[in-house]
């Protein structure tokens, strides 16, 4: 019985270690899957070049805009 229990033992101790192993990759893939999805918002509200320069065209629109109302 002793015998049967001492190689029991290892192969748990074996089992637990690997299960271990998976836990903690699965931790780190979820993980660097929830600062992907973060970044991928972040990157949401990063003005892309089109946005700017479509900015760009609407303030100097109203800048002549502006400059087109005033009175002489």
């Amino acid at each position: 019985m002793a015998t049967l229990l001492h190689h029991i033992q290892s192969w748990m101790q074996k089992s637990i270690a690997e299960f271990e192993a998976r836990v903690e990759n699965r931790m780190e893939d979820m993980m660097d899957r929830k600062v992907q999805t973060v970044n991928n918002h972040l990157d949401a509200f990063k003005p892309s070049p089109r946005n700017t320069f479509t900015a760009s065209v609407a303030l100097t629109r109203d800048r002549v805009d502006d400059t087109l109302r005033c009175p002489i």
